[in-house]
């Protein structure tokens, strides 16, 4: 020991005046070790075109800096800068080290260097919402911290050098303590996201290992940052969060106030750095890594997120006088703004504590903080799948601050923050999207849009840099924008209109049903021009009543979808049944209800819901903002039974039914087989006011931009018009009818509606769809067809289809599974057929 003491007190000298000499901190570095990640990311956008050589370690500050403050798109591009430089240095991070010895010390070997890229990728992922890729990511790093060792290539080629020398410079035979907090990261990661996905014995086995971990171990000379404590912080709250998400919250609390297990090497290494304290040398060293000689200060970045953490605990554990006073220090600190997931939840959890203190109006201004937060944080992530995802586990917030309107009395609020908080997914995963198509930006739309994006740009920057609420400050190329194109204008500009807005689009004595569902919390509103009326619903057995009535539906024969049924009118109409009134209802669903066929809800007199409400499906209610506007001319482009080169997908039911509709149709023009091709349909869809599609539609749930309707191929296109590609037509149709496979179906992701076939046929211009959802019977959607074609020059669309859905239960195809499937998206022209 006497020995060790005199080999780690010269070399704590030696590091010292290393540092003294060299001063090798960039101020990027000092910012990121202090915390201050806001302005670090402020300074992001320009600090590659104006340093494009800055060195490795700086560009990682960079990319921390940006993951943490959740600049999504910033980070992404930094991280390519990042890999494509460790890639040049031989697969080799070139780490920020203390001893200028020659540049194998500061290498990183390729084991530690792959973790360290692969972590943060693995949280970036985390934090939008991807969990696939997050869990790859992370696995795929935990492998790599359990399978090698994590030493620089200087250590890793000096292990085998004399006694005396490995002993002087200390060289390791495994930075294990670095390798465990790589484990502890990636466990507890893993486990969050089996969580998730309903695995808990997976779950529970991360959560083993997390506990069996020893977390004393000694870190090395970056303790003088605070990462004494580094191992044991990181294990507790990630130990806090998974006991958190499985609602055992006294397990997390126990987690977040147990007591660190520390070695006697930590000891002596304690004592040696409270000696440093009072050396200069050391005191230089310190301001030159942090720019302070506050070692708290220079701590805090490691600690804030474990503090945020333990008073969520204590939230959860009802020890609200901890919590709020926990909540109100942190929210009190200039920097958590820079701290992307602590803020919001901060906001959040203080909100909370408000609603049980009865501050019902203090918490509703602590919600619509933290929903400001989480909507400036999703405009800057660009992929489809991202967007839709990163408000999935952010959705309590939206809930809470709904209940609170309503118990306020502030219906219209409540009513429009519903649909700000789910009616995201039409303008959001477009809203990235680089080019719309040829046909669907014109010159100036296109123009307004390069000029709005640019002011964007620059008001993201001033808005890092001097804290103002963007929403506020880009409103005048915004408005020029809406004004020329509105339909693009919804796309970027994330438009949140107020409820007088909304009450506006709904037509002259109908009723808009809009559902909003988070947890076991259940909110109905009802309005029309005049009122807009709240209810919170029960969600007792409601999960199950939708499982098995949809499976009842799917197989014709029996009456096993009326128990089932009646709990669904029970808890979702009957509410509702006096304040709607009217016959003509559109339905806005949420979540599961998506996938839940209205008009065959049984009612309590014997018959079903569409005997007694003509009903329509939407989105979102914004969307009737850019509907209903196309002239409804008879026009009619039927297309049947595509040649897919697999006689076994042959439709002739459905070319049958194409020809059956195009020949009662005066201006008709039908393609069959071989010329039903991708490019026929894109070359002539414009120019007809009726599509009919009969072919077969796919729908892919892990990605479902990549749905699709099967067509024939040719030599330009593949044949598979994909719902990523039909956002890219131009459309003037007031009715599309669809009548494939499931063609109604679409992935529906936590706080978004659903993503498919029916949603891009909406944005690239038509008003109204008609769509199956699911498998149904050759027969009986031929004759339905034809029904409804006749029927729909009178009466429209909507009444068309529900006339229709009556001519089969009286022919005696009585089952709902015969007629029930299908279901109008949309809304016809107002002086559109049969009007």
């Amino acid at each position: 020991m006497k020995l060790q003491s005199k080999a780690l007190l010269l070399r704590a000298g030696v590091l010292s005046l290393a540092i003294l000499t060299t001063a090798c901190t960039t101020d990027t570095q000092r910012a990121v070790n202090r915390g201050d990640f806001k302005s670090v990311a402020a300074q992001a956008e320009t600090t590659q075109a104006t340093n494009p050589d800055r060195p490795m370690h700086e560009v990682h500050a960079t990319c921390q800096a940006l993951l943490q403050v959740r600049v999504f798109a910033g980070f992404h591009d930094c991280m390519d800068e990042l890999e494509q430089r460790v890639a040049a240095n031989g697969g080799h991070y070139w780490r920020y080290s203390i001893m200028s010895m020659g540049d194998e010390m500061d290498f990183l070997n390729r084991p530690w260097s792959q973790a360290k890229l692969g972590m943060m990728r693995a949280f970036a992922w985390y934090y939008q919402g991807e969990l696939e890729k997050a869990h790859t990511e992370a696995a795929t790093v935990l492998t790599l911290a359990d399978e090698n060792k994590f030493l620089t290539v200087w250590q890793q080629d000096r292990q085998e050098s004399s006694g005396f020398t490995k002993f002087m410079l200390e060289i390791p035979e495994d930075n294990k303590g670095r390798r465990n907090l790589y484990q502890a990261r990636t466990l507890g990661m893993l486990g969050s996201i089996e969580i998730e996905w309903g695995d808990e014995r997976a779950a529970r086995e991360r959560i083993a290992r997390l506990e069996a971990m020893d977390a004393s171990d000694y870190e090395g000379i970056h303790e003088m940052r605070g990462n004494f404590s580094a191992l044991h912080e990181t294990k507790s709250m990630w130990l806090a969060r998974l006991y958190l998400a499985l609602d055992e919250h006294e397990n997390a609390y126990a987690a977040m106030t147990r007591e660190r297990d520390r070695s006697l090497n930590e000891a002596f290494f304690l004592a040696v750095q409270t000696i440093n304290y009072i050396n200069p040398l050391f005191q230089a060293m310190t301001l030159d890594i942090a720019g302070s000689l506050d070692i708290e200060d220079v701590r805090f970045a490691q600690r804030f997120e474990p503090r945020f953490m333990l008073h969520r605990a204590e939230l959860e554990t009802g020890r609200l006088a901890e919590a709020k006073a926990g909540y109100d220090d942190i929210l009190a600190e200039p920097r958590v703004k820079g701290f992307g997931s602590v803020y919001w939840q901060a906001l959040h959890g203080r909100g909370r504590i408000a609603l049980a203190e009865g501050d019902q109006a203090a918490a509703i201004g602590y919600f619509e903080r933290a929903v400001r937060v989480i909507e400036s944080q999703r405009r800057s992530i660009e992929t489809e799948a991202g967007r839709m995802s990163f408000v999935g586990d952010k959705q309590a917030v939206y809930r809470d601050l709904i209940g609170a309107l309503i118990r306020e009395g502030r219906v219209s609020e409540a009513f429009a923050y519903a649909e700000r908080g789910k009616a995201r997914a039409l303008v959001d995963i477009l809203a990235s999207k680089e080019s719309f198509g040829d046909a669907a930006v014109r010159p100036r739309e296109a123009a307004l849009l390069e000029r709005y994006q640019a002011q964007e740009t620059r008001l993201k920057q001033q808005a890092r840099e001097e804290g103002f609420d963007i929403a506020t400050r880009s409103a005048d190329a915004r408005a020029e924008l809406i004004a020329a194109a509105p339909e693009l204008a919804s796309l970027v500009t994330v438009p949140a209109f107020s409820a007088a807005e909304l009450q506006a689009l709904i037509p002259a004595g109908e009723a808009l049903v809009e559902y909003y569902r988070q947890g076991d919390s259940l909110f109905a509103f009802v309005a029309d021009r005049n009122r807009v009326q709240a209810f919170e619903l029960s969600t007792d057995g409601l999960d199950e009543a939708i499982g098995r009535f949809r499976r009842a539906l799917s197989r014709p024969g029996g009456d096993a979808w009326r128990a089932p049924g009646e709990v669904l009118h029970a808890r979702l109409v009957r509410p509702l049944t006096t304040a709607v009134g009217g016959r003509q209802v559109t339905i806005v669903p949420h979540g599961a209800l998506h996938y839940l066929p209205f008009a065959a809800i049984p009612t309590t007199d014997g018959g079903f819901l569409m005997d007694e409400w003509e009903i329509a499906v939407l989105p979102s209610a914004s969307v009737l903002k850019f509907i209903g506007r196309n002239r409804a001319g008879e026009r009619l482009l039927a297309l049947g039974n595509p040649d897919l080169g697999d006689p076994e997908l042959d439709l002739p039911g459905a070319e049958a039914e194409a020809v059956a509709i195009a020949r009662a149709t005066p201006q008709a023009e039908t393609l069959l087989r071989g010329n039903a091709t991708e490019t026929a349909l894109r070359r002539r869809a414009s120019a007809h006011d009726v599509l009919h599609l009969a072919s077969h539609g796919v729908f892919d749930p892990t990605n479902p931009l990549s749905s699709a309707l099967l067509l024939t191929a040719d030599g330009e296109h593949d044949g598979r018009l994909t719902a990523s590609e039909i956002y890219e037509l131009r459309l003037d149709a007031s009715l599309v009818t669809l009548s494939a496979c499931q063609t109604g179906l679409g992935r529906v992701r936590s706080g978004d509606d659903v993503v498919g076939l029916t949603r891009g046929f909406l944005f690239s211009g038509a008003d109204a769809i008609v769509a199956s959802l699911w498998l149904v019977d050759d027969a009986a959607t031929s004759e339905l067809m034809q029904a409804f074609y006749r029927a729909r020059p009178e009466v429209g669309a909507r009444a068309a289809l529900r006339q229709a859905q009556q001519e089969l239960r009286e022919s005696g195809k009585t089952h709902p599974y015969y007629w029930a499937a299908f279901q109008l998206t949309g809304a016809e022209s107002r002086g559109g057929a049969g009007a």
